[in-house]
């Protein structure tokens, strides 16, 4: 049970996140799609499948799309030129174009694309969280069901010696060798066995039931873990390093920034912006 549960701790930060710096792990998954070609694959398949079709994975993509498409408009120009034509015409006929052009004096646009920018990496950072929570609460209940179906089959053996064991206790009493409380102690014994696989048979179908919410469907034959974990190289890896990656961390200083950003940009939008123009014309034969 402890691993599949350790399996499933370290396949969830390989599959679903990114927790150890990227060269310690490209090595650690290469080594383990080497060692067990065979079951890495569909791992990795079921994860990307849940990833593809959690609602909510995808109401968060969503927000991001949204984000980003903010984040774009942030970096469009703050004010566009205006251009102004008169024409009148009565006894004197009279015209004029005009061009005006607001600046950015305290530079507005910059902050706000600041702040789109630190909204941007929060939203990428808190996708990134989710995915590999989501990652760590499949592979754990895929192992904690496949713990329990090794249960389950254990009890149904048990079962099996047990009732071997009654049928010779049976026989021996019938010759005499064996005390009636003998018999019903092995037959109570049978009895409880019976009552431990109704319980590991209710188990199994609880988890089964759990495995098919996350996944969306049912699947006779589930991915199973490899059967070794894979050595770590902890001795090269930075610990401060590694905290900086965690996205969950990533995305509470992603927010922290925006907010600074936002605080900045609405100081900036209390100042006044000046405008300057040029304005030209003719009255008549006449220059204005």
């Amino acid at each position: 049970m402890f691993k599949n549960l350790s399996l499933a701790a370290m396949l969830s930060i390989s599959l679903g996140g990114n927790l150890l710096s990227f060269n310690v792990w490209a090595d650690t998954v290469k080594e383990i799609k080497h060692s067990y070609p065979d079951k890495i694959p569909r791992l990795s398949s079921l994860v990307d499948e849940v990833l593809k079709s959690n609602p909510d994975i995808q109401s968060i993509e969503a927000e991001r799309d949204a984000v980003i498409a903010k984040s774009k408009a942030a970096d469009q120009p703050l004010y566009n030129p205006e251009l102004e034509l008169d024409i009148e015409n009565t006894d004197i006929q009279t015209s004029s174009l005009g061009f005006t052009q607001r600046i950015d004096w305290s530079d507005k646009k910059s902050a706000r694309s600041q702040a789109a920018q630190f909204e941007k990496k929060r939203f990428l950072a808190k996708l990134r969280t989710a995915r590999q929570t989501l990652t760590a609460e499949l592979l754990q209940e895929l192992s904690r069901y496949h713990t329990v179906n090794d249960l389950n089959g254990l009890t149904k053996q048990r079962i099996k010696l047990l009732q071997g064991f009654v049928g010779l206790a049976e026989k021996r009493r019938q010759s005499g060798d064996l005390s009636q409380a003998e018999l019903s102690l092995a037959q109570l014994t049978l009895a409880d066995a019976k009552i431990q696989r109704t319980r590991a048979a209710s188990r199994l179908i609880e988890t089964q039931e759990n495995l098919i919410s996350l996944v969306g469907r049912n699947d006779r034959n589930w991915p199973v873990f490899p059967s070794v974990l894979p050595e770590l190289k902890l001795a090269q890896l930075n610990i401060d390093e590694i905290l900086m990656q965690l996205p969950i961390l990533q995305e509470q200083l992603s927010k922290i920034s925006a907010a600074k950003a936002k605080i900045n940009l609405r100081s900036r939008e209390q100042r006044a912006d000046p405008t300057i123009g040029l304005r030209g014309g003719r009255e008549d034969s006449d220059n204005l």
